[in-house]
């Protein structure tokens, strides 16, 4: 089978297809195939070559995510595209370009290689920050600032929605892996739902293609910027059409898994890397630490929304409390005023938290002000593209999660609305619209008809 066409020139190819298109019961010692008709039906023929119309499964959630089949042949081009080899090329032709070399690098990823090489997270990030500009690589910047204005905006935005009586919960947005979820599975059901807040990443490469573009006097097509994430869906993010403006872009995502990828083929001993400190983003060329947030090892925006809530309603107190909800990923927090509860906030981490969360929008049943929602179990430090436990286990469990989060919230952590640099931000950028805020789209379902004649 050649694949099934999607819009224009896309794709899914028959190893991406969809796993379980009709339900087939085996019984021991009966032989059957599927053969399907001239109408599209299948029907199961046995030996004697009777055949029984079979019906249609259902998918679960679990069997979906089981596949590939939403990443596309044009998506997973795109991914591709983007890999550690573009750096290479782009280092290797600056003298001829003269482009500006600019990486940004975030704390899940500095805290998995802490943990990963039993180092601090301080150190890690400078050896980190050491070996990129060894390359040549001009400046690396944390995602602190981008994460600061994202979580102020996201604030900003829930208050603004409930004050407004607008339909709620409101999700939050920096996942994008729930981003592509919800806009080809739920569309646009769940769209007038989702914060229209731009992510860390691609606020903090907004602010490397306007404001350190004018600081170093190139223009954003003068500037090359990686980012180094714990998600592979990253990469996705960066490739989206509503960020392809030269001012918006970040021209290519590589994950931790892909950084230490680096290091081997290079057969580089990170730990003896000769360190070097991030850069100001504010002002490039001066050094500036690693600085964290309070709340999730997401980014906090609960924890955010949730103290600027308290702050706005007067709450009786501004304790965060979370309260788990059957398991750890699905967890609760209240605003109480005058005794009573004025708001319910969740964190929602997994798909099966997603997918309880959905459950409970469509039956009218959710009764949640807001909710931070990230696709991987346990949040982002546990993410797709983070490296795996340091005694060589195949995946992280959960002792060597406990020292990736120790790792994370051992750096200097600040609540975001007490940010000193907000106030330089604000003088500095004219269009604080274009610098946080984005749009998303309902996917057309040509997948699911697809299914239907295949």
């Amino acid at each position: 089978m050649a694949g099934m066409r999607l819009a224009g020139d896309d794709f899914i190819a028959p190893s991406q297809a969809c796993i379980k298109p009709v339900e087939i019961t085996r019984k021991e010692g009966k032989l059957a195939k599927v053969e399907i008709e001239a109408d599209g039906s299948y029907v199961q023929v046995n030996k004697e070559g009777d055949k029984v119309k079979l019906e249609k499964a259902k998918i679960s959630l679990t069997d979906c995510l089981a596949c590939s089949g939403c990443i596309t042949s044009a998506e997973t081009m795109l991914i591709e595209q983007q890999t550690h080899g573009q750096l290479y090329d782009v280092i290797a032709a600056k003298e001829t370009t003269q482009q500006a070399v600019c990486v940004i690098l975030s704390q899940q990823t500095v805290a998995s290689m802490a943990a990963h090489f039993q180092l601090s997270s301080t150190e890690a990030c400078n050896k980190i920050v050491g070996f990129l500009k060894h390359l040549g690589v001009d400046f690396v910047f944390d995602v602190s600032l981008g994460r600061t204005l994202s979580l102020l905006e996201s604030a900003k935005e829930a208050a603004a929605k409930i004050e407004s009586g607008a339909k709620l919960p409101l999700l939050s947005s920096p996942c994008p892996g729930f981003i592509c979820f919800a806009e080809k599975t739920h569309g646009d059901f769940i769209l007038p739902h989702i914060s229209r807040v731009k992510s860390p990443q691609q606020i903090t490469g907004t602010l490397i293609k306007t404001h350190v573009a004018n600081a170093i006097g190139k223009s954003a097509e003068d500037i090359f910027t990686m980012a180094i994430m714990p998600c592979f869906d990253k990469k996705l993010e960066a490739s989206r059409p509503d960020f392809e403006a030269p001012t918006d872009k970040v021209d290519c995502v590589i994950t931790t898994r892909e950084l230490v990828l680096m290091l081997e083929e290079r057969e580089v001993d990170f730990v003896s890397v000769a360190p070097a400190e991030l850069d100001d983003i504010l002002h490039p060329g001066s050094p500036a630490p690693l600085q964290g947030h309070i709340g999730s090892t997401s980014g906090g925006y609960l924890y955010h929304v949730h103290q600027y809530l308290c702050r706005l309603v007067n709450a009786d107190q501004t304790t965060f409390q979370l309260t788990a909800k059957r398991r750890q990923d699905l967890q609760e927090v209240t605003v109480i005023v005058d005794g009573e509860v004025k708001f319910t906030l969740a964190q929602a981490f997994g798909f099966r938290s997603i997918q309880s969360i959905v459950r409970k929008m469509k039956t009218k049943k959710c009764n949640y002000a807001y909710v931070e929602i990230m696709a991987c179990p346990q949040g982002c430090t546990n993410g797709g593209g983070q490296l795996p436990t340091s005694d060589g286990a195949g995946s992280p469990g959960d002792a060597s999660r406990d020292v990736v989060e120790t790792a994370y919230h051992s750096v200097p952590e600040v609540l975001a609305f007490d940010d000193e640099r907000i106030t330089q931000v604000e003088e500095q950028v004219i269009d604080m619209t274009q610098l946080c805020y984005t749009e998303y789209h309902a996917v057309q379902k040509e997948v699911v008809a697809a299914l239907e004649q295949w």
